[in-house]
């Protein structure tokens, strides 16, 4: 990515065809989310052992891709990234953990 013209410390000013790019990975992870949400609800909806695991483990993903997301933002920013740069790269670790959640949930 070039220097940014505006100095340092200052953020870029972001592209429509970028925030579009954005919206449009931001619709495309909760199209997936939801098929995970179904996925994992038909799972809990049993009660035996491996829904407890599923809601431990739905948890345990949820805090630890918060915490992720935090810190990569937080470094972006350090570094001078984009506000939307820095969303895009949220939304690509995101959607690689519910997509591989999907491949999991739909093996019996």
């Amino acid at each position: 990515m070039p220097p940014d013209p505006s100095g340092p410390g200052r953020a870029r000013t972001a592209t429509p065809w970028a925030v579009f790019q954005l919206w449009m990975d931001a619709w495309s992870l909760a199209v997936e989310a939801q098929q995970v949400v179904l996925l994992r609800s038909a799972r809990l909806a049993r009660g035996d052992q491996r829904a407890r695991r599923e809601a431990q483990r739905m948890v345990t993903e949820k805090i630890a891709n918060g915490l992720s997301v935090a810190v990569d933002a937080a470094y972006g920013a350090t570094r001078g990234r984009s506000p939307v740069a820095i969303a895009q790269a949220a939304l690509r670790r995101s959607r690689r953990r519910v997509r591989a959640n999907r491949r999991r949930l739909v093996r019996p």
